[in-house]
This record gives structure tokens, C-alpha cells and sequence, in this order.
């Protein structure tokens, strides 16, 4: 069904695009998503500690919780729980040149304060041209919530807005809603099936610390307009595997794949990309030198995340055709 609360959205999409000097892919998604209108989820099926499957040709997506009741808990750990045909990916809070995340709406709850949605880190999906980040298969988004009076239930419902790609894109509004009882007074809150699965899921979350023995150490750029580049010097306790990097920053921008340099001993990584739209920064300057970025570092299993702010370089070292074999 049409929706008109989809309409910034996939404004903002088409422009992205633009930005990156490719408008014949603008259009050519313009022309996908208006041909095939706004798509609706249909529930099917519902557990204890979690909400009804809501199922389309393309995807599932249900709400599930780690726990069958609430206890005298403050916080409590959910999940939107996404599964997806082959070919199918959703994306990331950050997704690269197109696409846009899953947005939660949480207005019909009861005794929420507040909930927070966090973001596992994401696989690369280059095609034609075009970078973006995100998952396939299958993916939980863990969720911190907090209740507003912990002596009662917790009621959570919702509709999550979300779009859908593989040679075309769909978008779709999901309703989902969970119920969580308290629970007999002064217990525990008991784990539910699906505490598991959470939990698989928030061990892949990026951390700001160093637990996953990743750390990221410095960012500089050179160039301006349509030359601007960053390098990102990383290290780890164990060698380096497969590393990627995941810039984010002023919305004007988009990032290429990095090249990425390893050290002989593989536990230090340069990682070069050349950032697209910079000629839309405010400022006279059109450049990244001194702007915050929150950077996102990917290796296997292994990630990290920081935000740092980006010192002026000279490229020294640059060398656009060279990556370390990985």
C-alpha cells in the first residue's frame, strides 16, 4: 500500500546517489520504486517472548525478547529479528550510497521509557557501482529498553519501516507487538528460547573499547572537492584478516571500499578512501579536516568502532593501486 511517510525517505535516497556522480542509477531506482508502490507485511504465527511473524515474498520479521517476563528489571534486551530470501539484503544504520535502515516506531507501547536500537556490523554489497552496507539471510537488531514504572508489563508495538533490495528495491511498514508479563513478584526474569540468539547477535555490535582487540588510531584526509581522500591507521593484538572500514559523517558524504595496506606482521593496517560528495560541504575549504567522524572498523568477527576528528595530511605514501592480498 502506498504509504506517504516513505516519500523523505526515498527522497533523500535519490539524492545520495546523485551526489555520487551517478544520476542514470538515481533515476533507474525513481522508476523501481514508483512502479512497484509501497508493500504491507502480513503476521503469521507468535510465541510467549515473541510478536507474530510478519511475512512478505521477500523477508520475515518478527520482535522477540530474551526473557519470558520482565522481573523487577529496569532494562530489558529485545530483538527485531529479520529473516530473508536468497538474494535479499536490508541495511545497515549507515548504508553507503543507497538504501536506508530499518526505522522502529515505538507510539503505541505501554510503560516504555525509552528504546535503543543497535546496529551489528554489516557486510559489503558492491554492484554496479554502487557501495552499500548491510545484511542477508539473517540479522537481530538487539534492543536496550527501558520501562517507565518496572512494577508493571511492558507492552511494546510498534511499525518498523524498512527497505528490502536485490535487483530492485521494496520498501515495507511492519506492525509488531510483544507483551511481557512481570512476572511473580520478586523473580527473577526468566530467559526465553531466544535469549540465545540475541546474544549471538550483541557480540557483534562494534565496541567503542578494545575488547575485540581491534583499535583504531588515526584518521587524516588531503585534497579537496572532487580529490578528497582519508586514511585510517588501525592495529590489532592478533593479525588481521579480511579488515574493512565503515566512515560515517556529514550527510553530504559517501565513502568508497577502502584499499587497505597490512604490515608485515599483519597486525597494522592502512586503510585509503576516497570520499564522494564533498563539494556539497558548507565552508569555503570543501574539506574533511577537522569534521568528526564516526568510524567503524570490520575484521571476520572483530569490530570496532570510534568517533575521532579527521588532521590534515599531505597524502605522503599515497598509492592509489596498492592493496595488501587478503
Amino acid at each position: 500500500m502506498y504509504n506517504p511517510k516513505w516519500i523523505p525517505a526515498v527522497t533523500a535516497l535519490i539524492l545520495k546517489i546523485k551526489r555520487t556522480g551517478r544520476p542514470v542509477l538515481a533515476a533507474l531506482l525513481v522508476g523501481v520504486l514508483l512502479s512497484l508502490g509501497f508493500g504491507s507485511a502480513k503476521a503469521a504465527g507468535e510465541g510467549s517472548a515473541a510478536s507474530a511473524w510478519h511475512q512478505t515474498d521477500q523477508s520475515a520479521l518478527r520482535l522477540i525478547a530474551a526473557t519470558e517476563t520482565t522481573g523487577d528489571a529496569d532494562t530489558l534486551i529485545l530483538g527485531l529479528h529479520f529473516k530473508l530470501k536468497p538474494g535479499w539484503k536490508i541495511y545497515w544504520r549507515s548504508p553507503g550510497d543507497a538504501g536506508f535502515p530499518p526505522q522502529p516506531e515505538w507510539k503505541g507501547s505501554e510503560n516504555l521509557k525509552h528504546a535503543v536500537i543497535h546496529w551489528p556490523a554489516p557486510e559489503r554489497f558492491s554492484v554496479i557501482g554502487l557501495e552499500t552496507l548491510g545484511y542477508k539471510k539473517e540479522v537481530v537488531f538487539p534492543l536496550t529498553v527501558t520501562r517507565a514504572d518496572p512494577s508493571r508489563p511492558l507492552r511494546m508495538s510498534g511499525i518498523v519501516r524498512y527497505l528490502t533490495c536485490d535487483d530492485i528495491c521494496i520498501p515495507y511498514d511492519a506492525e509488531v507487538a510483544l507483551t511481557l508479563p512481570r512476572g511473580p513478584a520478586e523473580e527473577t526474569a526468566r530467559p526465553s528460547p531466544f535469549a540465545h540468539l540475541i546474544s549471538r547477535y550483541q557480540s557483534q555490535v562494534p565496541v567503542g573499547d578494545n575488547r575485540h582487540g581491534l583499535r583504531i588510531e588515526t584518521a587524516e584526509t588531503w585534497g579537496t572537492g572532487k580529490d578528497v581522500m582519508l586514511r585510517v591507521k588501525a592495529s590489532a593484538t592478533m593479525p588481521f584478516q579480511a579488515p574493512d572500514l565503515f566512515p560515517e559523517g556529514p550527510p553530504e558524504l559517501t565513502f568508497s571500499k577502502p584499499t587497505v595496506r597490512l604490515g608485515p606482521d599483519r597486525r597494522t593496517a592502512t586503510l585509503e578512501i576516497k570520499v564522494f560528495g564533498a563539494k556539497y560541504l558548507p565552508g569555503p575549504d570543501k574539506s574533511l579536516a577537522g569534521k568528526t567522524l564516526t568510524v567503524t572498523l570490520v575484521d571476520g568477527n572483530r569490530g570496532a568502532e570510534k568517533r575521532l576528528d579527521v588532521i590534515a595530511g599531505d597524502g605522503r605514501g599515497h598509492n592509489p593501486g596498492a592493496s595488501t592480498p587478503i
